[in-house]
This record gives C-alpha cells, sequence and structure tokens, in this order.
C-alpha cells in the first residue's frame, strides 16, 4: 500500500469551522468532549506589512515518529501501512499518556456515554476512504482546504505551493503565509 498524506491548503480557510463539525458527527462524538479538528484563528501582517488574519486547522499530524503511539502501554495506538496513526478504542484502557505525550494537543480525552474512558483523534476516516470517499472533514468542507495525495503524488502536488510545512502525513500548503512553521509552533 502506497504512503499518503492530506494537504491542508491554510489559504482557502476562512474558518467556518464546518471541518469540525462533519468530524464529530462522522464518528459520532460528543461535542462537550472536543474537537479532534480545531481551526485556530491567527492574526498577523501579510508579506505587504497589511495586517491579516488567517485561519489554520490543526488535527492529528500523523507523525512519522508518533509520540502517542511510543507511549501507548496497551498497544491502542497504531501506525498503519498507509501512514496514517490511529486509536483501538476497545484497547484503550483511557490512561491519557498519549493526551500528554502529543505536543499538537491532537489527542483528547473522552468518557462515552456508556461511562468508559478513552481517547479521540483524527484518524482520517478509514471507513470512507476504503470506500473511495475523502474523509468527512475534507468532503464537507466548503472552502477545498483539504487534499488526500499519494506519495508517487507529492512533490508534483506540492510543487503548486510556495511554502509547505509538515511532522508526518498531513502538510500544511500557502502560497501566502511565509512563515507556517513558527504559526503553528
Amino acid at each position: 500500500m502506497e504512503k499518503l498524506y492530506y494537504l491542508v491548503d491554510i489559504d482557502r480557510c476562512w474558518g467556518c469551522k464546518s471541518c469540525q463539525t462533519a468530524c464529530i458527527t462522522e464518528h459520532g462524538y460528543e461535542p462537550k468532549s472536543g474537537w479532534p479538528i480545531e481551526v485556530f484563528r491567527i492574526e498577523n501582517t501579510s508579506e505587504k506589512g497589511e495586517a491579516a488574519c488567517d485561519f489554520v486547522p490543526v488535527l492529528c499530524q500523523h507523525c512519522d515518529s508518533p509520540a502517542c503511539l511510543a507511549v501507548c502501554g496497551p498497544g491502542a495506538i497504531a501506525k498503519k501501512e498507509d501512514g496514517f496513526v490511529s486509536v483501538d478504542e476497545a484497547a484503550c484502557i483511557g490512561c491519557g499518556k498519549c493526551v500528554k505525550a502529543c505536543v499538537y494537543g491532537a489527542i483528547l480525552p473522552r468518557q462515552r456515554e456508556d461511562g468508559k474512558r478513552t481517547v479521540m483523534k483524527c484518524d482520517l476516516c478509514p471507513d470512507r476512504r476504503a470506500r473511495g470517499f475523502m474523509p468527512s472533514c475534507g468532503q464537507h468542507c466548503i472552502g477545498g482546504v483539504f487534499q488526500l495525495c499519494a506519495e508517487s503524488d507529492k512533490a508534483r502536488m506540492l510543487s503548486a505551493y510556495r511554502y509547505n510545512w509538515s511532522t508526518g502525513q498531513v502538510v500544511y500548503v500557502s502560497n501566502i503565509l511565509s512563515e507556517i512553521g513558527t504559526a503553528l509552533s
């Protein structure tokens, strides 16, 4: 199986948060638990010196070397063949070590309606992708912020952008924002 990447074009995001609603609806998460994808508002100055406001959807980075995977004692977290990181809720004991280990704040504690403690994070909707659909956040994004691409297409797709930043399978791209890494840190 070829490694996949999820491109996030921050120039196209206007902060509507439809990605958040799509995610919690798709996975049956309770909004009170938090959001596996968070849209941050960043106020800054454009390259021309003008006031600017950007929105950056931040989700699990599906890291090359996931800190969450390294600390998961029961083995509930796995890096799949496509490179994406997922949580097996049945194996999760809700200890929270992965929550503390994730520097992006992309793993959240969750108490399900049945009382079981577990965690939630973006898994890029493997069931949807297996049926040929985009992850829910991408399919429902009004601005067309998200794109899936195979490793063989990555260089070609990134060549359309001036800037890119990633720590794993999620790649932030822009033709405007020159300090993506600074903005996301």
